[in-house]
């Protein structure tokens, strides 16, 4: 007869052959790795920026906190050489710049290329210390204000430390993903060749990759992304950082302006190009989807082929590729991990954290699927013995009760 106490005890034996199974059958996907990240990574887009204003310290804290591999703050350069954290060059959107009456006379309207005609107020006729006299609030409709005006801009200085406080606070190595904002109109600027603007001072570029080269941050766990083609041509050969891409969609403006931002890039040539300066790309998320869904047109699916071909091509030649920007709807983002991206810019981290967590335990399961069929029989085999130890343990608890 099977008494009470060995009925319990063989069900503390099960559980702890259970857990030992799952732990071989499944990797421990929520712990990055400490030598580089682990593919497919998630980039917490401006912060945790669903409840708090983006670009802000407390955001890039919370997207941290999140779980975000990397954080990714967009850099623009002060009247006086400083590097912050904007949203964009214009201050309108982000900061209650238009109700201080002392710098209602430097609004005006510039012709930027890849946007066209802006008008507001723009960072670079601010110092920094103008600059830390505003307050941000949340850009989008239907997110957190609570917040609003509780925060400044940040210095690039200020948020690189942020990042290797989270690293002691989350116990865990995060990435940085900074965007060079206009980095090409920047230069024209510096070279005095934008109509009503006074020429600057500083050569953003050059202070850019001056400091993140002195930043501290290892070279796998920071990547440097730009628009702008020119600029990261120029800077392949001064900095030993990764260089990514970024890709226009086809309905952007920046669309237009093909030899800077344009989806071209991703043509058979473009590819031939990217491939002497950058180690990756960063695509908006339209390209993933497959040229029969009708997001792209007839002529652009002639150009790019399918989905698979560029991205595959660019795969093979060692580049990773990079989506943008992800929200709440978590098919996109099972579309995007199913196309094997490398890593995703996402609005809500949590979101794209667990479904990256799902996916990956779906895929586990899947007899020769994408990881390989030595893991889905594996996840087959722990299956059967969680259910075989649990079958067991009912057997002894039953012969417990007719005991009775």
């Amino acid at each position: 007869m099977v008494g009470r106490g060995a009925a319990v005890t063989f069900g503390f034996v099960s559980a702890a052959v259970a857990v030992y199974t799952a732990s071989l059958v499944l990797p421990d996907y929520f712990q990055p790795s400490a030598v580089k990240p682990r593919s497919p990574i998630v980039i917490g887009h401006r912060g945790g920026m669903n409840d708090l204003p983006e670009h802000t310290l407390a955001a890039y804290e919370l997207g941290m906190r999140e779980g975000a591999d990397f954080i990714e703050p967009d850099i623009a350069m002060t009247k006086d050489g400083q590097l912050v954290a904007v949203h964009d060059i214009e201050l309108s959107s982000t900061t209650n710049v238009a109700n201080v009456s002392e710098f209602t006379p430097r609004r005006k309207t510039l012709y930027v290329p890849g946007v066209g005609n802006m008008t507001g107020f723009f960072v670079m006729d601010f110092t920094l210390a103008e600059l830390k006299s505003l307050r941000l609030h949340q850009r989008s409709e239907g997110r957190g204000t609570f917040f609003d005006d509780a925060y400044t801009i940040p210095t690039f200085s200020e948020v690189v430390d942020a990042v290797k406080r989270g690293r002691q606070s989350n116990g865990r190595k995060i990435g940085l993903y900074p965007e060079m904002k206009h980095a090409h109109f920047y230069t024209e600027m510096h070279e005095g060749k934008v109509d009503g603007q006074a020429r600057l001072s500083y050569d953003f570029v050059s202070e850019f990759i001056s400091f993140v080269n002195s930043c501290g941050i290892e070279r796998e766990w920071l990547f440097i992304q730009c628009f702008d083609r020119s600029v990261l041509m120029r800077i392949a050969t001064n900095t030993s950082y990764p260089l990514v891409q970024l890709v226009a969609g086809e309905n952007s403006p920046m669309a237009d302006s093909n030899e800077l931002f344009g989806p071209l890039l991703l043509t058979a040539a473009g590819r031939t190009s990217l491939k002497q300066y950058a180690a990756g790309v960063g695509v908006a998320k339209s390209y993933l989807l497959l040229p029969s869904s009708g997001v792209l047109s007839p002529s652009r699916r002639e150009q790019f082929g399918s989905g698979v071909e560029w991205m595959e091509d660019l795969k093979n030649a060692g580049l990773v590729v990079h989506a943008w920007t992800f929200g709440r709807d978590e098919r996109e983002l099972w579309n995007a991990y199913a196309r094997q991206v490398d890593g995703v810019f996402a609005d809500f981290v949590t979101v794209a954290v667990g479904v990256r967590f799902s996916f990956r335990l779906f895929v586990s399961g899947l007899p020769l699927s994408m990881t390989g069929g030595g893991l889905a029989l594996a996840s087959v085999g722990g299956a059967l013995i969680v259910l075989f130890v649990i079958a067991i343990q009912c057997v002894f608890v039953r012969a417990d009760r007719s005991r009775k």
